[in-house]
């Protein structure tokens, strides 16, 4: 009931998962650290520039 099945058919999709999870990840981790990179930005400096990008990206998460 709980086992998966044996084929090509599985192992490909699973490939094709594996994939998808690392571009997800790929996309994700430059936006996440960008986003906090902005936010240090924001201690730093009085910049109201900085501080729009900083709460746009931040949204985002």
């Amino acid at each position: 009931m709980l086992r998966r099945g044996v084929g090509a058919a599985t192992q490909s999709d699973e490939k094709h998962a594996l994939v998808v999870i690392a571009r997800c990840v790929a996309i994700l981790t430059p936006v996440f650290g960008l986003t906090w990179g902005f936010g240090l930005g924001t201690t730093v400096s009085h910049d109201f520039g900085i501080h729009v990008v900083f709460a746009l990206l931040n949204s985002l998460q």
